[in-house]
Parts: structure tokens; sequence; C-alpha cells
């Protein structure tokens, strides 16, 4: 932490959240927060990945919608194995908040995941008004600017009730919307923000990799302090040297790449470091440390992204890693344009630990994989164990020491805790009552992540991880979430590693038998299926209960045709033992009408 007459400005930033310390704001609760979306697997064949037609008529037919709804597509994004599309739900033209369904298309033109949550709108009877003013009921925020205000239809747990909704920001990086009822009650209000170009040139720098005291097997404490800076004759020494490609202009070399650009929007007012010299190597005390620590992290894990293949966060995402008024905090604010990381210097400089600096990335990344899904107490959590996954990930396999840790030198010291990678409290999903917070139970996510990466492996755990979020969606759970997992491995090595992933989430009760079938169908079956998880059995199950017979077929996620057969009244056994582990979709055609059943592999 660094002594600026500027930090006596705005040190409290009235209503802001913080995904990395914890949130000052005063949200209201609502029915958003709970997990209640819907997955389903299917098998339909696409002339195209982006036949968005032809996809809406199947959502519509699958999920029997009503007159009047609508699908809108927001959003489509390519991973490794599938385009991902997401689509808004509306009513006669009118936002449905919070409804809308996320489908993945195979490679080979395979529908063959939705993921939703669509509202029944056959109750409604009111329509919102046509024009409202949010500003008046945002009074208690500084300096607002409304990006987004538009009629909505709000779910109230029962039906849908006329609104508004307003998305705004606010003071220097502010990010909260609100919505409010017909009659001006407000519904709910949330804070947004995750919180904790030109040629090139090669530079030196000197950076903490990942921080001071990881890579000497030391714990916070002793000389091993921040000591507002003070003790540079201790840290400055800890500092390895390194290379990274800036921007060069003018004869002048400055924090700024197609990447990330080093910027001021927070408070304390600070000058942007630049060279004449293609030296970056400051000392700790310096304002240039913190700032190209922060730039030379953000470029490194953006080039591991790319050696992947993965395309994310392609745009200059500005940083000010001096920020927050010199407070304890740091935040992604999605809602900016460009979107900003900024990293606050209280305690710790945040911008000094590449676990605070990877891990707010990791909410850029999310947020451009699956944009505009981060909503529901359980998803919001899976959020952030993303961003702590990354972070640990990042140097776990370099440093074993502390690798549980996340925030091994911000946090796990007199300022705050820090977090664990580990479940150290022993935590298993099926005796959780409920999430009230997004915090406590990312370790539990982890705990089964790094189970499978101390087996399977840094970069292929890490590949596992990142197409997972491309299919994450609102109101998800913890189990949707590690068969997005599972679905991946399956893609990817023909589903070898099933064994390995289904243990670490079931161990820990993420994955069970109800995580697998299909969920709320609104139609009776003409079969009984025995158990979708096959765990060394070597054969599938089925109870046909129709004299006509119907047709049985297993596909993999590649979309191949792995096993048929016909189903006649009684039993039927379909021997399976050639199949590898993995996720397999079921399809059933009977009479003209089609079902489908995931089942799981484990041997």
């Amino acid at each position: 932490m660094k002594n600026h007459l500027t930090i006596l400005v705005l040190l409290a930033f009235s209503c802001v959240a913080f995904a990395q310390k914890g949130s000052n704001m005063a949200e209201t609760s609502s029915v958003y927060d709970e997990t209640y979306a819907q997955m389903h697997i299917w098998h339909y064949e696409l002339t195209s990945a982006l036949d968005t037609s032809t996809i809406k008529d199947i959502i519509a037919r699958e999920r029997f919608l009503n007159e009047g709804d609508q699908l809108r597509v927001v959003a489509i994004k390519t991973s490794h194995t599938a385009t991902h599309i997401t689509f808004k739900q509306l009513y006669n033209g009118i936002e449905v908040f919070g409804g809308g369904a996320k489908v993945a298309v195979s490679n080979k033109n395979i529908l063959f995941r939705c993921i939703e949550t669509l509202f029944p709108t056959a109750t409604i009877q009111n329509f919102p008004q046509s024009s409202f003013n949010p500003l008046p009921y945002l009074s208690a925020f500084n300096a607002v600017n409304v990006k987004r205000s538009v009629p909505v239809f709000l779910w109230n747990g029962d039906i849908l009730l006329p609104g508004w909704y307003a998305e705004f920001l606010y003071d220097e990086i502010g990010y909260a919307d609100a919505a409010w009822l017909k009659n001006g009650q407000q519904f709910f209000l949330r804070d947004r923000n995750s919180y904790f170009t030109g040629p090139d040139s090669t530079v030196t720098v000197q950076v903490f990799y990942p921080d001071p005291i990881t890579p000497i097997g030391q714990t916070y404490g002793g000389q091993y302090v921040d000591m507002n800076d003070g003790n540079t004759a201790i840290l400055d020494p800890l500092r390895v040297s390194s290379t990274m490609k800036v921007n060069f202009e003018n004869g002048v070399f400055s924090l700024k790449s197609d990447y990330v650009e080093i910027t001021e929007h927070s408070a304390p007012a600070l000058p942007i470091v630049t060279a004449a010299t293609p030296d970056f190597s400051f000392s700790r005390s310096d304002d240039g440390f913190e700032q190209a620590n922060a730039y030379y992290h953000i470029m490194n894990f953006q080039a591991y992204l790319q050696q992947m293949g993965y395309t994310l966060v392609d745009f200059a995402i500005h940083v000010d890693a001096q920020g927050f008024g010199g407070s304890d905090n740091s935040a992604y604010t999605g809602g900016a344009v460009p979107p900003r990381l900024t990293f606050g210097e209280g305690g710790v400089d945040d911008a000094e630990d590449a676990d605070v600096i990877v891990h707010e990335y990791g909410h850029a990344i999310s947020d451009d994989a699956s944009p505009s899904t981060n909503t529901g107490l359980e998803r919001r959590t899976l959020d952030e164990a993303f961003g702590d996954y990354l972070a640990v990930s990042y140097t776990r396999e370099q440093y074993s020491f502390g690798s549980n840790l996340v925030f091994n030198w911000d946090g796990h010291n007199s300022f705050w805790p820090g977090r664990t990678v580990d479940n150290p409290s022993n935590f298993n999903y099926k005796s959780i009552s409920g999430f009230n917070e997004i915090y406590r139970y990312a370790t539990l996510w982890n705990a089964a992540m790094f189970d499978i990466w101390d087996q399977l492996g840094k970069t292929y755990t890490d590949s596992l991880q990142l197409e997972a979020v491309y299919g994450y969606f609102q109101n998800m759970s913890f189990s949707q979430a590690a068969l997005l997992v599972i679905q991946a491995d399956t893609t990817f090595s023909g589903g070898a590693n099933g064994q390995i992933i289904w243990k670490a989430f079931d161990d820990r009760g993420i994955l069970d038998w109800s995580a697998i079938t299909e969920e709320n169908s609104s139609f009776s079956k003409p079969y009984i299926l025995k158990a979708n998880v096959l765990q060394n059995l070597g054969s599938l199950k089925m109870r046909w209960l129709d004299d006509i017979p119907g047709e049985l077929n297993i596909y993999d996620f590649s979309g191949k045709l792995c096993a048929q057969a016909q189903l006649t009244r009684g039993e039927n056994t379909l021997p399976l033992a050639q199949l590898t582990s993995g996720v397999y979709m079921v399809t059933v055609a009977h009479q003209g009408m089609y079902y489908t059943e995931k089942v799981i592999i484990v041997k």
C-alpha cells in the first residue's frame, strides 16, 4: 500500500460489491438469486450450426412454448467442441427478464444440448408501461449513467408481472442493475461488478511471479510483509526478470497492446508510466511496478489462452493498477466500454499478486465466453470458482508450496483470510441447504477440479474448465456445470477420463443420478429407463410399455451413432461393453414422438 495524498479522496465507495474481498452494497434478494435452469440432452441434425430459425422451432416444440413466445439471439460463441448460441425470451416483443435458452451445436452440426429457463407466459394479463424514467429511483447513486432501460416481465416465483429494468454505471467504477414493478416498487437491486492497437516492441521487466513469497516457500509475516512498500530491501530481490510486448510509438514505450492497456479511471489519479528505453524494471515502491506487473500477467495469461487455441477477451481491456481510492479491493466491470479491471492498494497492493490479477481476468474470460449469464447465487459462485481455479492453476505446476491457497500474498494475512481450493471444511454439495453468498462454496467446486488436475495435468484440465464455461447459463447448478466438464472430456478424448472426472465430482456430492435424468418432462414416456448411470454394468436396461415397438439410438457428443436397437414390450437389454466412459445421448422414437435421455458410462 502506497501513501499518496490523493488516497484521501473517496476512500469509501458507497454501494459497490467486491467479489474478491466481500460486498458493501445493500443488494436486495429476489427469485433471480435461485437455481432453476434445466438441462436437456437432444440429438437434432442441422444443416448449419447457425440455423437459428430451426433451433428456435426445436426449442418451441420441445418446451411447449405458447403463442406470443419468442426467442431472440443475443450471443454466438465458438469453442473447440461446439457453437454456443444464447437466446433471450420475449413475449409479444417484450423481454421476459431472466428467461432464455442456450444451445450447443457440435462441430458436426448436431444440436446436442439445451440449458434453459423459459418462464410460463400463459398467465400474463397486464403489460408494462411504455415509458419509465429510472433516474428518480437511483438518487442514492452518484454520476449515474443509464446504459439500458427497457420494459420487462418479472418472475415473482408464481407468475410474470409487468415491470421495468435498468442497467447503469455510477461513480468511477460502479456497475449495477435494478428492476421495478409497474407501480414503482423496487423488485431487486444488484451489483453487477465482479470484484474480486499499434506496433509493439519487446521490453524487459521485473515482476513478482506469482508473488514474492511463494517461490521461496514463505508465508506472509515476519520480514515478508507489505509495510506500505517500505521494505524494498527485502522484497525487491524477490522480483524476477522477464520480457513482454508493449506499444512503441514516437520513441516511447507504453503499457499498451491489443489485449491490455494500462489506464487511469479510478482514484487516486496517478501518472501512467512510460519509458524511453525498453526497460520497465521498477522497484515495488514505484507506481510503475504494479502497472507493469498487472500488464505482464494479463499478457502472459492471454498468450497461454492463444496457445490452447482459445480466442477470448480479444480486445484491449482497460486496467487501473492503483484504484479504488486506495481501498483493499479489486473488480471487473463488464458494463464499461471497453470492460475494465481495477486493482486497489489497501493492505497488500492487489496488483502485486498474480492470483488477484488472473482471478479478475478470469471474470472477463467468463463474461466473454458466456455473456449475460452470471445470474443466480450458485451460478455466481461458479464464476468465483472459475477465477480461483485459473489463478491457482496459473503457477501450480511450477510451485507446489501453498498450491492449495488463492491469493498467497494478498490474503492469508492480517488484512483478510484469502481462499483455498481444497475444501478444508469438507463441504458436500448434497448437504448444502442453499447458497446465500457467492464465495463460501467455490472451494468445493475447485477441490473436485484439482483432483482432476492432479491426475490429468494442467493443460488438459484447464481446457476442460475453459470448454465448460462456454456452456454456462444463468441460474445453473454445480451439477449441471460438472456435466459440462464430462461432456467436454467426452468430445476431447472419447470419454477416456470419464471415471476420473465422475469420481472427483461424485466424491463431493456434485454429481449423482438426479443430475443425469431428464428434468421436468412435460409428457409421459412409453418406457422406464432403469438407470442413467451405468457403472461397470456394460448394458442399458429399459422397460418398454407399449405394444407398438420403438427405436432406440445412442450417440456420443460428436454426433456419432454408437448403438441402436428395436424396443418391444417388456424388458429390453442393450449391451454397451464396447463403449468407453463418458456421457451419451439416448434418443427414442415412437409414433412420431422423440424422447431424449442422458446416460453416463463409468468403467
